[in-house]
């Protein structure tokens, strides 16, 4: 079974977020050397199946790319929306 590509988390204060999931799961994460903050999360080997992603911020501009945000439903479940702008910064 191939792994699934990208997951994302947001977080109010993202460094919390990656000492939980380190520290509950395991998971090795390293701060991305971008132009943002971004943490990359590794969940497992790339041969197993399974799952990588990143943790950052709960809203915020995507230098080149655009904005995200993450919203909640009227039931409260979360979705992701993402708006496309390559002038983001």
């Amino acid at each position: 079974m191939k792994r699934i590509v990208h997951f994302d988390i947001s977080a109010d204060d993202p460094e919390r977020a990656v000492k939980f999931y380190t520290d509950v799961f395991g998971w090795s994460v390293q701060k991305w050397d971008g132009p943002m903050d971004y943490w990359l999360v590794t969940t497992g080997p790339k041969d197993e199946p399974g799952i990588d992603g990143g943790i950052a911020k709960r809203k915020m501009p995507i230098q080149g790319v655009g904005y995200f945000a993450m919203c909640l439903d009227t039931e409260g479940n979360p979705f992701g929306i993402m708006e496309a702008d390559p002038e983001a910064k």
